[in-house]
């Protein structure tokens, strides 16, 4: 077995811990959605997952296979974009068709 310094594992850890953490975070694109049941949502883009707050709440769902359009979903709470058109689902409510906005989510 091949001995390596501590010092050097220890860097390494960091440093791929760091490269992971910058892959995650860097938004994409960034949109406001008005949904017809009245929400309004912020939502960021990123590499592998997308972001949904609604200034209250905050979810964070990864990206799922779609038969077409841009699906993300946790088995709760969905967010699948088609042809410019967004729907909106979450526990306890019906699914919502919602719509790009200029204004900021509140």
């Amino acid at each position: 077995m091949r001995k390596y310094p501590a010092v050097f594992l220890y860097g390494w850890s960091a440093l791929s811990l760091a490269v992971v953490a910058g892959c995650s975070t860097d938004t994409i694109a960034e949109k406001h959605l008005s949904c017809e049941s009245g929400e309004a949502l912020a939502v960021r883009w990123h590499e592998d997952s997308v972001e949904i707050t609604d200034g209250q709440q905050r979810w964070e769902l990864p990206r799922a296979i779609s038969g077409s359009g841009a699906r993300y979903a946790d088995g709760q709470y969905e967010l699948w974009e088609h042809q410019g058109e967004f729907s909106w689902t979450r526990p306890g409510a019906v699914r919502t068709l919602c719509h790009p906005t200029e204004a900021a989510a509140q």
